[in-house]
């Protein structure tokens, strides 16, 4: 599941703050702009690009307001001018005190994980294999009831690619 997640400091944040001295801000700018950077890390969030986010959505979100926005959020270091495949973007800072999104890469293997453990091709061969036991400690796991150290899960050999038989082993969570 993509998220987008604030810092518990985040309202504060040092270069936000440092916004606020701005010759052209008044005592709504760190609103606004807050607003604007959070407004553009969930869609980043949402849509996976990995805090980097085109001059179009930049522009639907910053409405009439989007140069002035741009330009207080890269004078003060909370985007980043960039340069993709599809042309001028935007990078939002990456800095979990502030904003923390995960990476289209940890999202497409957590689904790839939820897929792999709910394939019965896989599982039912890969339980024959090796029972109930956990192939790191040996130990007999418990498929069942609250979550312990004896709970079993599976486990991939190889993190990051699709699990098979021959890669997908019996673990507990101890």
């Amino acid at each position: 599941m993509a998220w987008q997640r604030s810092g518990d400091t985040g309202a504060t944040y040092p270069k936000l703050m440092a916004a606020r001295g701005d010759k052209s801000a008044d005592e709504r700018t760190i609103n606004e702009l807050a607003g604007f950077i959070w407004r553009l890390s969930m869609l980043s969030g949402a849509h996976l690009t990995d805090y980097v986010l085109d001059v179009g959505t930049v522009e639907m979100i910053g409405g009439p307001r989007t140069t002035e926005l741009v330009r207080l959020a890269v004078r003060y270091k909370l985007l980043t001018k960039v340069t993709t495949d599809h042309g001028p973007s935007l990078k939002l800072i990456d800095d979990p005190d502030f904003i923390h999104l995960r990476s289209r890469h940890d999202v497409e293997w957590g689904r790839q994980q939820r897929a792999d453990t709910r394939d019965l091709a896989l599982i039912v061969p890969v339980r024959r294999r090796d029972g109930d036991n956990c192939r790191w400690c040996g130990f007999e796991v418990v498929w069942r009831g609250t979550k312990t150290k004896r709970s079993g899960e599976y486990d991939h050999l190889v993190p990051g690619e699709a699990g098979t038989v021959e890669t997908m082993v019996i673990a507990c969570r101890g």
